[in-house]
């Protein structure tokens, strides 16, 4: 759900037809009984209920079927490890809303069916945590790149300089494992780990020297594993590597390490 333009051409040419977006892509307040056409691609657009949605959704399903007041249409997507990771469901209420006869689930396709109203919208890029402010200020994905965060800067210029090295030794002997340490690398963890952000009132602050730590070993390692690539390169690499560490690790210990 963190959406840009050029993403939904991608998608697009891929041959899929419809996919789920947060209503901050939206302009406008989406309702769920309209179907929802991008003008720039033909895509068929479906809005998840961000109340819902950032909440454990059996839960609130079953609260609000308590207060007799749920929505008609409740369209939800959550992380799958929200699941018996995150949360345990002890008071069982996924059993609970499953089993009720007040809702009937469907998949999102049947949902489209069911939909006759058209209506052609221009998207906006957005993300599942983008914030009304974050959008007035043109910087909907600040949770991953924020021009004001050095420690994001510098993971995505040892990420550049990693993902450059192995796309021009495409050929090298050990190009397979280079890349499946990038591929890794490239992970969203370690950014949202850096960016400082609290993205809710029960959530921790976004800081972990460890997950960053993770993702930029990760990416050195795939410039490591690239044999043809020169000792001058790899050296600029690890420079880049140990001087992102040495600004992690100083933070941390100045700002969130214990006594």
């Amino acid at each position: 759900m963190a959406y840009t333009h050029q993403l939904g051409g991608i998608i697009k040419k891929l041959g899929y037809r419809w996919l789920i977006l947060d209503p901050r892509s939206s302009k406008l307040p989406p309702q769920p009984e309209k179907k929802y056409l991008d003008r720039r691609t033909g895509l068929t657009i479906v809005f998840r209920n961000r109340k819902f949605s950032r909440s454990y959704p059996p839960e609130a399903i079953h609260t609000a079927l308590k207060k007799n007041n749920c929505p008609d249409y409740i369209i939800t997507a959550t992380d799958g490890e929200l699941y018996g990771h995150f949360h345990k469901d002890w008071q069982e209420h996924l059993i609970r809303v499953l089993r009720s006869k007040h809702v009937e689930t469907v998949q999102i396709s049947e949902y489209i069916q069911g939909l006759h109203e058209a209506s052609p919208i221009y998207l906006q890029q957005a993300s599942w945590e983008t914030r009304r402010r974050q959008l007035k200020h043109n910087n909907a994905f600040s949770i991953w790149y924020n021009s004001s965060n050095p420690i994001h800067k510098k993971l995505w210029h040892l990420a550049h300089f990693a993902i450059a090295a192995v796309d021009e030794h495409a050929g090298d002997p050990n190009h397979s494992w280079a890349r499946w340490h990038l591929d890794r690398g490239l992970a969203s963890c370690s950014w949202w780990w850096a960016s400082e952000i609290k993205t809710s009132a029960f959530a921790s602050i976004g800081w972990s020297p460890d997950e960053i730590e993770h993702g930029a070993t990760e990416l050195i390692k795939s410039v490591r594993s690239i044999e043809k690539l020169g000792a001058r390169e790899k050296i600029r690499g690890e420079r880049m590597y140990s001087d992102l560490m040495q600004d992690v690790w100083e933070k941390h210990w100045k700002i969130y390490g214990h006594a």
